[in-house]
C-alpha cells in the first residue's frame, strides 16, 4: 500500500474546536489512530489546515468511519480532504541511508 497525505482545510475554525475533536478522538479510544504516520494542525487566516500522512488510503478511510461522524457533531465544517500519494519523504535526524527517498 503507498503512503498517502491528506490535507483539510476547515474554513472558520479555531484551535478550540481543532482542541476539542482531539478530545473527542482519545474518548472514542484512539489517542494514536492506526495508520497515522505524522500529523500537524495549525491556523491560517481564519482557517484550521490540517495535514496528515496516513501509511495508506485505506487505513484513512477506516480511521474515517471514526472521525467524520465527531467532526460532525463539534459542527465542522463539511469539507473534502485532498488526499495525495506521497512522491517523496524526508525524515530529519535519521541515521540511516532512508532519510531522503522516493516513495514507490
Amino acid at each position: 500500500m503507498k503512503k498517502v497525505i491528506v490535507q483539510f482545510n476547515f474554513p472558520g475554525t479555531d484551535v478550540r474546536k481543532y482542541d476539542q475533536g482531539w478530545e473527542e478522538i482519545r474518548k472514542a479510544g484512539h489517542t494514536n489512530p492506526k495508520g497515522l504516520l505524522y500529523h500537524v494542525g495549525g491556523i491560517q487566516g481564519n482557517n484550521l489546515i490540517i495535514c496528515d500522512v496516513w501509511e495508506s488510503v485505506d487505513a484513512f478511510n477506516k480511521f474515517g468511519v471514526i472521525l467524520m461522524p465527531i467532526l460532525n457533531k463539534l459542527g465542522f465544517p463539511n469539507v473534502k480532504p485532498v488526499i495525495t500519494p506521497v512522491h517523496y519523504e524526508y525524515v530529519s535526524g535519521v541515521q540511516s541511508d532512508v532519510s531522503h527517498r522516493k516513495v514507490a
